[in-house]
């Protein structure tokens, strides 16, 4: 059956072009228009020169076919792409991202429907069945394997004893692709829910390939994909709408939230009919402190814009309520700190987008990212170099605009809110177990500067300093 495909030479030609679309957009953004032309012509041409080198394995009757003419896509774009200078990394992650988007606009009932189906009696038994005739199979780049069930906690898994792809990549001039072949599972498993542990692959040395699903449990990347995770992951943070910003409020639903939270703190520390008046009386004093301390709304009005008569309303609480206690401390303690107490996990949330950040392939690496892109162009927090040792980064936030403008307004107080803000939002963060936050000092606490340390869930030293 040499001529298996040879005979469907125009029809896989197309089929290549068609999935080299998904490709090219991710193309385009990385490299730009015209290397994208380039590399669809050189792609198709090295694809077309590999037809005839793809293993007759059964043809349809088999379906593990399709990974082989796959594989052979991939293969083709990989070569482009060295021809050009680009890095097998780079490639696999552009692969990674047009597979990905393939999965991200199957309608949501379909995926519904092959979620239900492959954790299913009548698939589990089809697959035991492909299994069975693949340890007879007689061509020598067939896949053979297994069909596990209920073993190390896993619905259902396949061991594979040998690998088409493993077989046929020596012939396409791809070894440099092994170590990441199993990416194109860890889409499918993250999309339709199947919770993948692969617990060893043959680019271990090892004599066997194990995959293991179990069914709503999050994905596991395995660590020859992680590279893999970390690229794509910064890429797609990057799309989000808050990255490269610079720290500058929230929106009005978060504003009306915390809002809300301080009027229920000053209820709960008075009662509703005196905190009415403590609120008024704190709106009045808004346009005394901007007349009285020009400089510091100057300041303010150009760090935060309009929302800088926000910041005059806390320096207004601040001496308001501080006229009833008598006690700085007791002031800030029991009201701004109480505040940040309740509602800094979700101001936070809001400003890293962390629920999309969350459930990327390598959260921390796009948290890492979004600090880059959040402080670095941030003049009013001006930072030093930005220090990255893999699963640790930190840097330096060198002068603080919140700080200076409550020392200027006369309240240096409400210049911790910030402090106690992160103190107490990062720590509620990191229980989604992406990261351990740690800030030994700050500058409005006396520091000499506002160090932020980031370490990958897991990974932080048992003794870290307490937070400021």
């Amino acid at each position: 059956m040499e001529s298996y495909y040879t005979n469907q030479h125009r029809k896989l030609t197309e089929q290549f072009n068609n999935m080299f679309q998904y490709v090219k957009q991710f193309i385009i953004e990385e490299y730009g228009i015209a290397i994208s032309f380039k590399l669809a012509r050189a792609s198709e041409k090295y694809f077309e020169e590999s037809i005839h080198l793809i293993p007759y394995i059964g043809g349809k009757k088999n379906p593990n076919t399709i990974f082989l003419i796959m594989i052979t896509w991939f293969a083709s774009f990989i070569k482009a792409m060295r021809d050009e200078g680009k890095t097998i990394v780079e490639a696999v992650t552009l692969i990674y991202l047009a597979c990905d988007h393939y999965f991200q606009i199957i309608p949501k009932w379909k995926k519904a429907l092959i979620k239900r189906y492959v954790f299913s009696y009548i698939f589990i038994q089809k697959l035991k069945k492909t299994a069975k005739t693949s340890q007879n199979s007689p061509y020598p780049e067939d896949w053979k394997f297994r069909v596990i069930e209920n073993e190390d906690g896993c619905d259902w898994g396949i061991e594979f004893s040998t690998c088409g792809i493993h077989q046929f990549a020596q012939k396409l001039d791809i070894e440099n692709y092994l170590p990441y072949c199993n990416f194109f599972d860890v889409i499918y498993s993250r999309h339709l829910d199947m919770g993948l542990e692969t617990t060893s692959t043959f680019d271990q040395g090892v004599s066997r390939c194990r995959m293991l699903f179990k069914k709503g449990r999050k994905t596991i990347i395995p660590v020859n994909s992680q590279q893999i995770a970390q690229e794509v992951s910064i890429r797609k943070v990057r799309k989000l709408p808050l990255y490269g910003k610079p720290i500058r409020g929230f929106d009005k639903k978060i504003e009306i939230t915390v809002m809300l939270g301080l009027v229920k703190i000053l209820i709960k520390k008075f009662n509703l009919i005196r905190s009415i008046f403590i609120l008024i009386r704190a709106k009045l004093g808004v346009s005394t402190l901007i007349k009285k301390y020009p400089e510091a709304y100057e300041k303010s009005r150009k760090y935060a814009g309009k929302q800088a008569k926000d910041h005059f309303l806390l320096a207004s609480l601040f001496n308001t309520v501080n006229g009833i206690y008598k006690n700085r401390e007791k002031t800030y303690d029991e009201i701004f700190k109480e505040l940040m107490r309740d509602m800094g996990d979700l101001s936070l949330g809001a400003l890293y987008c962390i629920d999309e950040l969350a459930n990327l392939e390598d959260p921390y690496s796009a948290f890492k990212e979004f600090n880059v892109g959040m402080f670095l162009p941030d003049y009013h927090f001006p930072s030093g170099p930005f220090h990255d040792e893999g699963d640790h980064f930190y840097f330096d936030v060198l002068s603080c605009v919140q700080t200076e403008y409550a020392k200027l307004v006369g309240v240096p107080e409400i210049g911790r809110i910030g402090c106690d803000h992160d103190c107490f939002g990062y720590p509620k963060l990191s229980e989604r177990g992406i990261f351990v936050f740690n800030r030994p000092e700050t500058i409005a606490k006396g520091g000499q500067c506002c160090r932020f340390n980031f370490y990958r869930k897991g990974t932080q030293p048992e003794d870290l300093p307490e937070n400021k």
